[in-house]
């Protein structure tokens, strides 16, 4: 009789000990998937203006945000910032499209896409002074408006998003803004 429930009492224990385990996994298992939640970070915007028109908004991920940065980082040429998007509107209006600055290494962080930027002294002085406060990306987004690729950058003090921070001379520039590029349709 001892023997019998010297026995029994193992395996309540063992089993105790099982479920404690057990319990003790499933705790870690949802903590750890619930911090790595946190780290997936997921930026949703769109312009003041409605754009996009043809998706939700633009998305910014974890993986599609190193996937842009990666991309911008492989270039061999800087990617440049002129003023209020003369790259885009030079063609039209035959007006030289000035450089501001060059985005020269970009990276992601929880809080964006940021790139280092070499201004030109023309465009430090415009920012030191508040002459211009603001970056505005132009970039491309797939079908599901996902940020694919940044082209070049503006100096405006129009953004498309409104919240922006402000650009400053000395520090990294947040470039995740507002004008985009419209993808290549398929004919």
């Amino acid at each position: 009789m001892l023997v019998t429930t010297t026995i029994l009492l193992l395996i309540l224990v063992a089993t105790l000990i099982c479920i404690l385990l057990i319990l003790l996994i499933k705790t870690a298992l949802s903590k750890s998937s619930s911090s790595h939640f946190h780290r997936n970070h997921l930026f949703k915007f769109r312009a003041t203006d409605g754009r996009p028109t043809d998706v939700e908004a633009w998305y910014v991920t974890d993986t599609n945000g190193a996937d842009v940065v990666a991309l911008a980082n492989n270039q061999r040429n800087p990617l440049p910032i002129d003023y209020e998007h003369q790259i885009i509107h030079s063609l039209k209006n035959g007006k030289e499209a000035p450089s501001a600055g060059w985005m020269e290494y970009f990276y992601f962080t929880p809080q964006g896409i940021f790139a280092d930027v070499r201004w030109t002294d023309k465009a430090a002085d415009y920012i030191k002074n508040g002459e211009y406060r603001y970056i505005s990306a132009v970039f491309a987004y797939d079908t599901e408006g996902y940020v694919r690729k940044i082209f070049h950058a503006a100096l405006t003090n129009t953004p498309a998003l409104d919240g922006m921070d402000e650009v400053m001379v000395a520090a990294s520039v947040q470039l995740l803004n507002q004008q985009k590029e419209k993808p290549e349709m398929d004919k």
